[in-house]
């Protein structure tokens, strides 16, 4: 699976143009490239592909790393009380610098469907939904493929959902929430969707390449290869724009930066996993180590973004339209997160602006964060906050002393805020199909 040609220069924040290379949603063609999965769900059991997910390492792509064959466990499990499972594919990617779900979607649908059928077929669903962000082009592009399966290859009743809403839309209880009502809020936990999920059946929900991924090992294990470990997909921002890259978890960060054209910097920059990532200074020797030996204490992708700075860039200016962005999130149900996180982006801006703004208050306001709402929204807030406090502390020094010199690239453009703070846009109501 190599999609590395997406470039995203010029490209809005609403769809990406689809592939012009063949028809993705020719199930046939797909069948000759990938083979077929043959799958029998009266006898297939979830711990075959429990073990398939463990041998081939799969975890969740979506930005938890959640391993995926603890999640078809749990879900087993809570089935056995005689409550039918719900599996949801989770394609909405509200990270706002993440396009390698909707590129994925756009050249191999059949993969992600693959991976659909297989968890439906192993717990035993019979209803499933695929969730993606409002965009009416690639609903119908994947009507098409879902269409173009033979009917005994046919995940169980599919229902595409098109989501638009902020940065909280794609989170796990935000998507139960939403199927129920029509409204998505993230709920409190427990019990967690595996065990009280859509419906108050036990649910799967799962990224869209987390299921291609499982898919692409089922593939390889019939064609002999019983293990291994599978390659990195994300999104790479420079000052030029942006590019979908796929790299194998023997290649190094250096691999990926390679992609800008650009010579290395010596002092490099890195926003790691978008906007729930962090900032971080990069050393040469993690730069050249492979990203199947980082730890992920050291270099977490989350997602998949990766953004390289110059080494005359003003990070500050960069992280505050981050910040800025987050602040508006809010789903508005919790305290913390609905006045907390535009307390902070005020400070940050304020800084930035020349004004009074306080880097010990935004110390002070970040550490009262963590663990106080329905989500984890608070808790990716302040570490990413904090991430610039410690990454970027001469150029916050400069701004309230001195003045910033440093250049604006624009590299994180404005975001456009949809769904906000106001009680009246909170919870996008979203037409389902």
């Amino acid at each position: 699976m190599t999609i590395l040609s997406h470039d995203l220069r010029g490209v809005g924040w609403s769809s990406l143009s689809r592939p012009a290379q063949g028809d993705p949603t020719d199930f046939s063609e797909h069948s000759r490239c990938f083979g077929s999965l043959d799958l029998d769900s009266s006898t297939m059991q979830p711990k075959e592909i429990t073990e398939l997910a463990e041998r081939w390492s799969i975890a969740g792509r979506g930005g938890a790393g959640f391993p995926l064959a603890r999640k078809i466990s749990a879900v087993s499990s809570a089935s056995r009380l005689g409550r039918s499972p719900i599996v949801v594919a989770n394609g909405a990617e509200s990270e706002p610098l993440s396009y390698k779900d909707r590129v994925l979607l756009w050249t191999h649908p059949h993969l992600v469907l693959d991976g659909l059928e297989l968890i439906c077929a192993a717990i035993g669903a019979r209803e499933s939904y695929l969730c993606i962000h409002e965009d009416d082009t690639l609903y119908g592009y994947l009507q098409a493929a879902v269409d173009r399966r033979p009917d005994h290859s046919r995940v169980p009743p599919l229902r595409l959902v098109e989501i638009d809403g902020g940065f909280v839309s794609g989170q796990e209880t935000s998507l139960v929430s939403f199927l129920d009502s029509g409204v998505g809020q993230p709920r409190f936990q427990p019990p967690r969707p595996s065990v009280k999920g859509v419906r108050n059946r036990p649910t799967l929900i799962s990224n869209v390449e987390t299921l291609a991924r499982l898919a692409q090992a089922y593939h390889q294990d019939r064609s002999g290869s019983r293990s291994g470990t599978l390659s990195y997909l994300g999104t790479f921002w420079t000052r030029k724009g942006g590019v979908v890259y796929e790299v194998e978890s023997s290649h190094s960060l250096n691999d990926v930066l390679a992609l800008s054209g650009e010579p290395p910097e010596v002092e490099l920059t890195l926003l790691v996993g978008g906007y729930f990532g962090s900032f971080q200074r990069i050393s040469n020797t993690l730069r050249s180590t492979p990203l199947e030996r980082i730890p992920s204490t050291s270099l977490r992708l989350g997602a998949g973004v990766l953004v390289a700075f110059p080494s005359d860039a003003c990070m500050v200016r960069e992280a505050m339209r981050v910040v800025r962005y987050l602040g508006s999130q809010s789903a508005g149900q919790c305290g913390p997160c609905k006045f907390g996180l535009p307390s902070i982006a005020s400070e940050l801006e304020s800084i930035v602006r020349g004004g009074e703004g306080s880097i010990v208050r935004i110390w002070e306001r970040t550490r009262q964060l963590p663990g106080r709402g329905a989500c984890s929204m608070p808790d990716g807030f302040s570490q990413l906050v904090q991430s610039v406090l410690h990454t970027c502390e001469e150029e916050l020094d400069d701004h309230v002393h001195r003045g910033c010199t440093r250049v604006d690239y624009g590299i994180i453009p404005e975001v456009p805020r949809v769904g906000n703070n106001d009680d009246d846009a909170v919870g996008q109501r979203v037409r389902r199909h």
